[in-house]
């Protein structure tokens, strides 16, 4: 049985971002033919690259690093959507206050940069 790695930190998470951000338009890139999906896997297999020579204590794998994308995505997608929830619902009193993290604002904005490419 594989060893457990350990949890990313908030520079390797900073860094996962950073280094997507570059590769975007590829990556998030909704074409799923043959052309498309040889340049996102050559574009995961770079950001695998430069992962781990910044990073040298731990090494990640490609799928590691694109499952941990997604799960940033979604769980960013999820806070975004109760902070809205919150915001349109009854009750009265104070406002419930944001719980949007540094990281989920990073992921909004790309997310809104890649409607306008």
């Amino acid at each position: 049985m594989e060893k457990r790695s350990p949890n990313f930190t908030t520079t390797e998470v900073e860094f996962l971002l950073s280094a997507v951000k570059e590769w975007r338009r590829i990556i998030e890139c909704k074409k799923t033919d043959q052309v498309s999906s040889q340049e996102k896997l050559n574009a995961w297999k770079d950001i695998e690259r430069e992962f781990n020579s910044k990073f040298t204590h731990t090494f990640r794998s490609m799928k590691v690093l694109r499952t941990k994308y997604c799960n940033l995505k979604s769980t960013s997608k999820q806070n975004f959507a109760a902070d809205k929830r919150a915001t349109y619902g009854t009750g009265g009193g104070s406002p419930k206050p944001k719980m949007a993290s540094v990281i989920d604002h990073k992921l909004c904005i790309f997310a809104r940069m890649g409607k306008y490419l």
